[in-house]
């Protein structure tokens, strides 16, 4: 153990991966039709989300009465909810998407 520990480190350190080759691999890839409405599903309910969240209110301190309140809060609860649901939905139908993709290359292969 006569190295450093900092001379030990840098002998198994990997370099970050870059921005550019990573967008570079995105950019290649061709999207078909199901994947790119899961995409744009999960914006809508990312934006569906933030209005149900302020639609619906939660409650955040009552006033004289329980069913009055004095002051509201965005729901973050339904908001987290409905984000969740649009995020299982999306990767359902982005899956779909790539199953598909799978099954093309399977059918050009097999010619």
């Amino acid at each position: 153990m006569n190295d450093n520990l900092f001379d030990e480190i840098d002998k198994y350190k990997k370099d970050f991966p870059k921005i550019d080759k990573d967008l570079d691999y995105i950019k290649k890839y061709e999207f078909n039709f199901y994947q790119k409405f899961a995409i744009f599903l999960e914006l809508v309910f990312i934006f569906i989300g933030i209005i149900l969240g302020n639609v619906f209110p939660a409650c955040q301190q009552n006033g004289i009465y329980n069913s009055v309140c004095k002051s509201f809060n965005f729901n973050i609860l339904l908001a987290i909810i409905t984000w969740f649901v649009g995020f299982i939905i999306a990767l359902f139908i982005f899956g779909l998407g790539h199953i598909i993709i799978l099954l093309n290359m399977l059918n050009h292969k097999n010619k």
